[in-house]
């Protein structure tokens, strides 16, 4: 609803459209009545052309951090989605605020980590240090106990790996991670909380263990020999 010819065009993948009305002075910040401009319609298209087209407006003066009326901006759908063309290249605008929450309380990284969007999550961590300790408002959560809360066993071994600690933090409802993905029923996240196999459930030996054992092997035997002579 209130969407000018911009808009229209935007959505429907229009590039030359678009090209032609920011020539004729189109504003590329005006927003529809759901406060959205023609720029986070295109983050949302999931669509090359609308890669093509989200460069085309940042590069005629769109607004990169402009917020729809739920507080969202380019970055948090783009990390919603999962779309890491877009993430690439919004981390490279000026005044990157990577951990603004919209008016939920969630950060570009929280939406990533409800969705199951692993690799953007690994993005906004990198290049963007993107804060993974930061607490949700609602049920006062960390990435980490939302993505518990979802299921999503790739986005907990990711967080984990990145430096995410469970075992220090509770939600309102005094529930830690592994209570979490108890609750809900995600046996593979709760594996790999507890350090097991996802899969199997056998614990996870590391390689300093694996090594330290094969050298008290080596002790004992060499142990075993010399009292033999």
């Amino acid at each position: 609803m209130g969407d000018t010819a911009l808009h229209a065009a935007t959505w429907a993948n229009q590039i030359a459209s678009v090209e032609f009305l920011l020539k004729q002075s189109a504003d590329p910040n005006i927003k529809n009545l759901a406060g959205y401009t023609p720029l986070l319609l295109a983050t949302r298209k999931e669509t090359k052309e609308s890669v093509t087209i989200m460069k085309t407006l940042l590069m005629n003066g769109a607004k990169p951090w402009a917020t729809n009326n739920n507080g969202n901006n380019a970055l948090h759908w783009a990390a919603h989605l999962g779309r890491l063309d877009v993430i690439e290249w919004l981390l490279g605008e000026d005044d990157l605020v990577v951990n603004e929450p919209n008016d939920d309380g969630l950060t570009p990284l929280m939406l990533a980590a409800k969705s199951g969007k692993e690799a953007a999550i690994a993005i906004l961590i990198e290049k963007a240090d993107a804060n993974y300790e930061m607490v949700e408002p609602n049920f006062g959560r960390t990435p980490l106990e939302m993505a518990c809360a979802k299921g999503n066993a790739r986005v907990v071994q990711l967080l984990l790996k990145k430096g995410a600690v469970w075992k220090a933090h509770q939600d309102k409802l005094g529930n830690d991670a592994l209570k979490i993905a108890k609750d809900y029923g995600h046996t593979q996240v709760e594996f790999l909380l507890e350090g097991r196999d996802p899969l199997t459930g056998e614990p996870i030996v590391d390689d300093e263990q694996i090594e330290g054992e094969e050298e008290e092997e080596e002790e004992e035997e060499e142990a075993a020999q010399s009292t033999a002579l």
